[in-house]
Parts: C-alpha cells; structure tokens; sequence
C-alpha cells in the first residue's frame, strides 16, 4: 500500500474519450471504502458529464469572471489564476466527480 501511496500521480491531461461506466463505479465504490470518523462515511459523490459538465463549467467561468471584475470573496483573489486553472483541465475531462 505504501507503494501505491508513495506512487500516486496527479493526472491533468485527458484523452477525449469515454469513461466505461464500470470504471466510474469501481471509483466511486473505492472512494465510498475510504475511512472515516467512526466509520460514518459521510460521502456523497456527484458524477457529471455531457451537457450537464459543460453547464457547470459555464456557471464555474461565469463566477469567475464575477469574481475577477467585482469580487464578492475579496481574499480569495490570489486564488483565481488557479481556479481558472482548475477550469481549463476540467475542460478536458471527459467525466468529472465531485
């Protein structure tokens, strides 16, 4: 385990294809195992893809271009190159879970 802890990688390109959704379950169930206090597990996860991840990230870029222009999170402004960021690599992701 500490192999694959120590080995873990950040992905931040995508290939423009489609997640099996196997895969995503495999995910979600590995994420739903996690540990947590007393073994609640708390989790809720939200799987968005298709015209439903392109309206997210359009409310995401309209925020931030709120944010940039007339800021309602006056301290989070050294923040917003990496949202923006955030933003384009989601882009490219074909499913994203939240």
């Amino acid at each position: 385990m500490l192999n694959a802890i120590s080995e873990r990688r950040s992905i931040r390109r995508f290939q423009a294809k489609p997640v099996p959704v196997e895969m995503i379950n495999t995910i979600l169930q590995a994420g739903m195992l996690a540990p947590s206090s007393k073994n609640r597990q708390p989790w809720q996860f939200i799987v968005v893809s298709g015209r439903s991840k392109e309206t997210m990230l359009q409310v995401m870029a309209d925020g931030l271009a709120r944010e940039k222009k007339n800021a309602l999170l006056p301290a989070s402004k050294q923040h917003l190159g990496g949202a923006v960021h955030t933003l384009e690599i989601m882009r490219q992701a074909p499913v994203t879970i939240w």
